[in-house]
């Protein structure tokens, strides 16, 4: 029996305002606060709950939707990872997959909205029924919602924007890197690229490092030999990103297919 489930993309709007500090934390008195609520003898106040910057505000912002989740609704933290949740009561099951604010509610029609009008007592949210867009990466379905994919063209297309031009010449490969690639450091100031396209390698690198976390695994290996020369590359290495560069532009529509096969026990297959 195939399981149909549909989802919602839930927004928790300045959600680390939420997190409750459980040890004296203090703060310069902010530009206008006079202005706007009179003069302060004291020179700092004592923050009751978070603020984005904290160190720790994401931290209590998962404390408190823990709470509200695990202690007040009954959900259950998954042993694979403790943000995804899940509740299966009379009403079927509910899966909440948590990204510090952004999150996807998982479940039949009534879980679904049952979970986000107790979100709304609690919090205060931005819901959107179109989940084709997570988090940078583009989701879709079959017709079914039998099959999934999930790739990111948004970062494929930065990658063409910013090193289209750069890569124009460069042969067609067929493999991201040759076989056992290895980057050797450079041994003087002088052999480095100049600051400007040192600039442009980071820059490549970080975008690659997306695509390695969600979806595409193959690049994970020449991406972390060019880590390593973050502080300083040189011709070879930067000719090597560019290399990296125009394998991922031109394996643009690689993503991830998931087909799950419904037997006496579910597998699930992922294509890449």
């Amino acid at each position: 029996m195939m399981l149909q489930l549909d989802a919602v993309l839930v927004d928790v709007e300045i959600a680390c305002l939420y997190g409750v500090l459980n040890k004296e934390i203090y703060m310069k008195v902010p530009e206008g606060y006079k202005e706007e609520y009179g003069e302060l003898n004291d020179t700092a106040l004592l923050l009751i709950v978070a603020l984005y910057g904290l160190v720790q505000a994401a931290r209590k912002w998962f404390q408190k939707l823990w709470e509200v989740l695990i202690t007040k609704k009954n959900f259950m933290p998954s042993q694979a990872d403790p943000c995804l949740m899940y509740r299966n009561n009379e009403d079927g099951m509910c899966i909440v997959l948590i990204y510090v604010d952004d999150n996807i509610v998982i479940g039949n029609q009534t879980t679904i909205w049952k979970m986000v009008e107790q979100l709304k007592k609690k919090f205060k949210v931005m819901v959107k029924e179109d989940t084709t867009d997570y988090l940078g990466c583009k989701v879709l379905t079959s017709e079914n919602k039998r099959v999934g994919w999930i790739g990111q063209p948004h970062l494929h297309k930065n990658l063409q924007q910013y090193f289209g031009t750069l890569t124009n010449n460069i042969k067609i490969p067929k493999t991201p890197s040759p076989p056992g690639f290895h980057v050797v450091r450079p041994t003087t100031e002088t052999s480095k690229i100049d600051n400007k396209t040192q600039k442009l390698f980071r820059g490549g690198i970080g975008m690659i490092l997306y695509l390695v976390k969600h979806f595409r695994p193959g690049l994970s290996n020449c991406t972390r030999e060019l880590l390593k020369l973050m502080d300083g590359a040189m011709t070879i290495q930067w000719n090597e990103l560019l290399h990296v560069i125009k394998y991922t532009i031109d394996t643009k529509e690689t993503g991830i297919q998931m087909d799950p096969k419904y037997d006496e026990k579910w597998h699930l297959e992922a294509i890449f």
